[in-house]
């Protein structure tokens, strides 16, 4: 695990960033950057069944009441249990293509403080990774963007949220 009390980047130049433990910003800042010089990197998030060391944890990235930005050249992948935690703080989620959306947590004890979430794939999809109906993305505010579709007919994209905003292509939205 790693906990910061200031700002906490990751940019990857030309490949992949693969989180498999807990990355905690405290009260600061998180950024995952997998655009590079080659515009392909992925970004993948890992749960407790994943992890290749078998370590337990809740939430592969969090914060206290700060931001968590997650910028993918391809594609963002949450395992399926992996969870996004932000006491507060805003959640944005950018990838040109597929995003699989497991856990996403925007919310403060104090629901005025509540962060808002944007997940946006500018050439792909937003998935539920679970194919349940457990909840995706709970947060004050959601803006979804997605070039083909977001959720599926046969699996919905959960959420919990007092303001949502959406945009999706002929995959439709679910």
């Amino acid at each position: 695990a790693t906990t910061g009390v200031g700002n906490i980047l990751l940019n990857a130049r030309s490949g992949n960033i693969t989180a498999q433990a807990i990355i905690h910003g405290g009260t600061g800042n998180i950024s995952l950057n997998a655009v590079g010089t080659n515009l392909n990197g992925n970004v993948e998030l890992w749960n407790t069944t994943n992890a290749t060391d078998g370590t337990a944890f809740v939430g592969v990235l969090q914060t206290d009441n700060a931001t968590i930005d997650v910028k993918a050249g391809n594609a963002i992948d949450m395992k399926d249990g992996s969870t996004i935690l932000s006491k507060g703080g805003d959640i944005r989620f950018e990838a040109v293509n597929n995003i699989n959306v497991s856990y996403v947590d925007a919310m403060n004890a104090s629901p005025e403080r509540a962060g808002d979430v944007a997940i946006i794939s500018t050439s792909g999809s937003i998935l539920d990774v679970d194919n349940g109906t457990a909840l995706d993305v709970y947060a004050a505010g959601l803006l979804m963007e997605a070039a083909t579709g977001i959720g599926t007919s046969t699996n919905h994209l959960d959420t919990t949220v007092t303001t949502l905003t959406a945009s999706a292509g002929s995959g439709g939205m679910f």
